[in-house]
């Protein structure tokens, strides 16, 4: 009954942020091509790095999303920008120093590829450098469901921490996959959208994506 509860709350917040959409898409042309992807989420599979890997390669795709920049080593994606390629990934610099940069377009244009244009579900795997609890966390966040919302504090429990709530949020922020490993379908208790470091229109566009039956039937397409 709770959970029944909670999924009609939730189908509540979806379409009290479905208008912001619109103003949304009306001035982001980028997050309105995100909201019209037709390609099926793919599914992280989180693998902690012990070993840093020699060689990583990265290479920077002028998309109709804008401008993405994959990070990867031979069989796994590291890490994801997006519209901000110029500048140095924090998260690589720090966690992989004695890591060689190479830039690459065909070991990460495999990755591209399958995270945003694949039309059936595939699943990609992800090495994430970090604390136990950060691992614990984006694996039970990668084992969500495309659609699905869960709170911080849901998503503590899950991962096997109770009264985590605070740390999760952190861990959020420091999600070096966005999109792929999906910390937009993480929200408050309280059902507000909480923070998200690429923005919240992103996120909002993220969330109504995963829900396209949800979107409002007169949302411009052209």
């Amino acid at each position: 009954m709770l959970n029944q509860i909670e999924s009609k709350l939730i189908n509540t917040k979806i379409n009290s942020i479905k208008p912001k959409s619109l103003e949304i898409i009306s001035a982001d042309k980028v997050l309105k091509n995100f909201l019209n992807l037709k390609s099926a989420q793919p599914k992280a599979l989180v693998e902690k790095i012990e070993k840093n890997p020699v060689e990583i390669f990265f290479y920077s795709f002028n998309s109709s999303f804008g401008k993405i920049r994959i990070f990867a080593d031979k069989s796994k994606v590291l890490a994801i920008d997006f519209d901000k390629t110029k500048n140095n990934n924090s998260y690589i610099f720090e966690n992989f120093p004695d890591s060689k940069l190479l830039e690459s377009k065909i070991y990460c244009e495999k990755f591209f590829e399958k995270i945003f244009y694949s039309q059936k579900k595939v699943s990609i795997k992800t090495g994430i450098k970090g604390s136990d609890f950060f691992i614990k966390i984006l694996t039970a966040l990668s084992q969500t469901n495309s659609g699905e919302l869960i709170s911080y504090k849901k998503l503590g429990k899950k991962a096997g921490f109770s009264n985590a709530h605070r740390a999760v949020g952190t861990a959020m922020k420091k999600n070096p996959i966005p999109f792929l490993i999906p910390c937009h379908r993480v929200i408050k208790s309280n059902l507000t959208l909480g923070f998200y470091s690429g923005g919240i229109e992103r996120k909002i566009i993220y969330i109504l994506r995963e829900n396209n039956h949800l979107i409002p039937k007169n949302l411009s397409t052209d």
